[in-house]
């Protein structure tokens, strides 16, 4: 009986974080891991942990793992038994293997953290991929600093009418709470300048006192999407020689984690709140179903927009310009849901259970085909003459809508000669620069009158000039050498010039991310072969900007052809029948192919494949 008592008392007096706040930096932006509960005991801390990885990849926590209280003690962990019937054991350094649902509840114990602690940090270590919990404490406890609380903004913004205007946005991050060894970074994204096919990929570190400054140059007033920590994602309005100030605030409430100063400061804030408000997705699926013809879907989906639309307008709390940009997201979805049908609708029954998600290739293809005739094009085709504000608004330009639809998707059908609107002479910029359908192509370059657009496009012919004079400088690159060869001899023409020599053949291009990982993979094989009389060649084609690719290949030691896209759709249909890439090749001495394989699958393989060519 006094036992009972005392095991009472002692559970009584236990401190429990429910929920608490942390800031989780994993290095992998394919995970996800949150601190659901820390109880603080007499005899032990635990910190329970709820994790999502890919479903049958492992994860690991090291055995010199701890805690650490804010006066710098450490408290090292103990063991990852599990407290009730839901959490999993997982043992110190050895290999936890997440299961089909591709998540997991876990346990982690360490000596005992003083009861008054206020907050700790979870370090396994510092180097890259390893689980650091930032900030961790209850939920509640730490509020707002006084100058962030009740920000107030100007009662009346709107969205600038687009421009050229050349110059330098500058967006300054400040992270409250940041420590100088949490090593943290803002990554910039899906951003493609008026000047360039190639997206902007911009990292920039937080410096000790936890800000971090990005300079993009900028021709309009854009909207960027950012990421911090692999972890809190926003967007933000920048234009040139503006400042956007960003302040982050990663354990606050969802509603405040960002926080904005400077250009646009009440509109970047408001759709913040507004994109992270969920919207009912069961409600559309079940008014989806409820239809029975596509004529019937594609009518629910626009009065769908259309509602949307005029409770926007109704929004007092908002600003002009953040209903602006409400408007149009909406119409992008609507533009999504009709061009884009069947992959939307594919999605959505997934996310909500009413599908098992396509295994391979071939059940993704039968969904597809079953998903695309309960919406098909010609349902759609009276959604091109709709008068869509994201289109042909003059500050549309702003938004990231404009940009899905209105270059790939809009074009218009007929091309009778007129005066473009400032909206499609920017389109004629991206068609010169992305080199979109010909027709297109001729019809809006024809017509571009607008002098600021124009200076554009020299500007980006000047610089793609400068490009090819350096390229045809520099040894063991070849830049569009081959243009005159006919595309079913352009490969055996460059294998012709290593006869003799052992030679592995990589098809690849700057944005595709296996293409990368086997270039660095193959980094120390290539050492351990040197000296054995293999060249290593590297093809690509105009889906890689040339400007990226110049950066890119004096990484990547070997000889690099550009070659034109009629020539490179010849070797990869005909050579090596090839839909994707990475593609690889190995030849003998003689020329003979004697290996070919469609993707990166290791180095180890590549290698085996490289001796055995240069032993025939």
């Amino acid at each position: 009986m006094v036992l009972c008592v005392v095991c009472g008392w002692a559970q009584k007096n236990d401190v429990v974080w429910e929920t608490p706040s942390a800031l989780c930096n994993l290095g992998s932006s394919s995970a996800e891991f949150s601190v659901t509960k820390v109880e603080l005991k007499d005899d032990e801390t635990v910190m329970h942990v709820h994790a999502e990885f890919i479903p049958h990849y492992w994860i690991k926590f090291a055995s010199d793992s701890f805690l650490r209280t804010s006066d710098g003690k450490q408290y090292n962990i103990t063991n990852g038994k599990p407290t009730n019937e839901k959490e999993s054991l997982i043992e110190m350094d050895s290999l936890f293997w997440m299961d089909d649902s591709g998540k997991a509840e876990l346990a982690l114990h360490f000596q005992p953290v003083p009861k008054d602690a206020k907050e700790i940090d979870f370090i396994e270590g510092y180097g890259e991929g390893a689980f650091r919990f930032w900030n961790i404490h209850e939920k509640g406890k730490n509020v707002l600093p006084k100058e962030l609380q009740n920000m107030k903004y100007k009662n009346a913004e709107v969205l600038p009418d687009a421009k050229i205007h050349k110059g330098t946005a500058t967006v300054r991050f400040k992270m409250v709470g940041y420590k100088p060894e949490m090593n943290l970074k803002v990554v910039i994204w899906d951003f493609e300048p008026l000047a360039s096919c190639d997206d902007l990929v911009m990292e920039v570190p937080f410096n000790e006192q936890g800000i971090a400054v990005a300079e993009i140059p900028l021709h309009l007033v854009r909207t960027a999407f950012f990421d911090v920590a692999n972890k809190h994602q926003a967007r933000c309005l920048i234009a040139p020689g503006e400042t956007t100030e960003c302040i982050i605030v990663p354990e606050a409430e969802e509603k405040e984690r960002f926080l904005f100063n400077g250009f646009m400061a009440r509109t970047n804030t408001e759709i913040y709140r507004e994109s992270i408000k969920e919207e009912n997705a069961s409600l559309l699926y079940d008014d989806l179903q409820k239809c029975t013809t596509g004529k019937e879907r594609i009518d629910y989906l626009e009065r769908r927009m259309q509602t949307r639309t005029a409770e926007i307008n109704k929004r007092k709390d908002l600003a002009e310009s953040s209903k602006q940009l409400l408007r149009m997201n909406a119409e992008y979805e609507f533009d999504l849901w009709a061009t884009d049908f069947q992959h939307k609708y594919y999605r959505l029954s997934a996310e909500l259970g009413k599908i098992t998600p396509a295994k391979n290739a071939e059940e993704y293809s039968a969904y597809m085909k079953e998903f695309a005739e309960m919406l098909n094009l010609s349902d759609c085709m009276h959604i091109y003459d709709l008068e869509l504000e994201c289109v042909t608004a003059p500050y549309a330009t702003c938004s990231p809508e404009y940009w899905s639809i209105f270059p790939y998707k809009r074009l218009s059908r007929n091309y009778p000669a007129r005066e473009l609107t400032f909206n499609e002479s920017i389109l004629a910029v991206k068609c010169f620069i992305n080199q979109l359908d010909a027709e297109a192509y001729g019809f809006y370059m024809d017509n571009l009158t607008d002098p600021d657009c124009k200076a554009v496009v020299d500007e980006y012919n000047a610089e793609q000039e400068r490009i090819r004079q350096s390229l045809s400088r520099q040894n063991n690159t070849y830049y569009l050498t081959l243009d005159d060869i006919a595309p079913e001899q352009t490969l055996s023409t460059i294998l012709e010039k290593y006869k003799g020599k052992t030679v592995l053949v990589d098809v690849w291009a700057t944005w595709c991310g296996p293409c990368r990982q086997g270039h660095k993979a193959m980094a120390p094989v290539k050492e351990e072969l040197k000296g054995q009389d293999i060249v290593y060649v590297y093809i690509s084609a105009p889906s890689s900007p040339l400007a990226t690719w110049q950066k890119m290949i004096p990484e990547i030691p070997g000889e690099h052809y550009f070659i034109n896209q009629k020539q490179y759709d010849y070797i990869m249909s005909e050579i090596y029948h090839s839909d994707g890439i990475p593609t690889y090749g190995i030849y003998d001495r003689e020329g003979n192919q004697t290996f070919t394989q469609i993707g990166f699958s290791g180095a180890e393989k590549l290698k085996e494949e490289l001796q055995k060519a240069m032993k025939y």
